[in-house]
């Protein structure tokens, strides 16, 4: 029990002792066997007090105060007596609770230290945990950079090989259609004067049989018998001129002879 309860257990008995004063000192409950003082170094008015008064707060209460407040009880009348102890007993009570209250301060002061300090080593560690991985990631992210750099400069370089290429074929691509076409209508061309040349040839052919049929000569033997006339009226016109100048050499001969 604290010291709380014990108050209120005390509070109850002097009510009581107010509503039903005592007769004889021996009725006094200073004197009855729950609230005598011995010659003890622990306080034994009630054994309720007796259990709440810690360990510690024993030295605040001694044998020669507990002596003076039964000589006093004894010669003061029973009011005045019980006002003294009451008195006493407040001091006693308030020192013992304010010793109580620095040792459980100081208990508590010194787990609360203790519980930081673990915190504190804690969250060192676990600090030194996170900068360790934050240099790692630091690290890391430095090497990704690096290698991000040569994945870009090796995909711009490949851009620009690819777009180099494309822009080749796309060239070799419009050339080959332009030979395509050239070709293409050289052939047509080709085509075209083969195809006006024969139609003249078969027109010509067409037209010599029909003057051949209507002529009812061949051009072979019309072209023939035209060369032949032309060979002879040459011939005649060289054996005329041969025979004159034989006769004029055969004149120029007989002269000179």
């Amino acid at each position: 029990m604290n010291p709380t309860q014990t108050l209120a257990n005390l509070s109850t008995q002097m009510s009581a002792y107010c509503s039903n004063p005592p007769t004889s000192p021996n009725q006094n409950p200073l004197h009855n066997n729950h609230m005598a003082i011995p010659q003890d170094p622990i306080i034994a008015t009630d054994p309720v007090l007796v259990q709440s008064i810690v360990p510690e707060t024993m030295h605040f209460v001694n044998s020669a105060n507990t002596a003076d407040l039964h000589a006093e009880m004894c010669n003061l009348d029973i009011d005045a007596a019980f006002g003294n102890g009451l008195d006493k007993l407040t001091v006693l009570f308030r020192q013992a609770i304010l010793a109580d209250y620095t040792i459980s301060r100081n208990r508590i002061n010194e787990h609360h230290k203790a519980e930081l300090n673990s915190i504190r080593q804690a969250h060192e560690l676990e600090l030194d945990g996170l900068n360790g991985k934050m240099d790692s990631v630091i690290k890391s992210r430095n090497h990704s950079d690096k290698k991000l750099v040569d994945y870009v400069q090796v995909v711009n370089a490949a851009t620009a090989f690819l777009t180099r290429k494309r822009n080749r074929l796309a060239t070799e691509k419009w050339f080959g259609r332009w030979k395509v076409r050239q070709m293409e209508l050289r052939k047509r061309k080709f085509a075209m004067h083969i195809a006006a040349r024969h139609h003249r040839k078969t027109m010509m052919q067409k037209a010599i049989l029909g003057w051949h049929s209507e002529a009812g000569v061949t051009w072979r033997k019309a072209t023939e018998n035209r060369i032949r006339m032309e060979a002879e009226k040459h011939m005649q016109t060289m054996s005329a001129e041969y025979e004159s100048r034989i006769a004029q050499v055969c004149f120029d001969m007989d002269v000179l002879f």
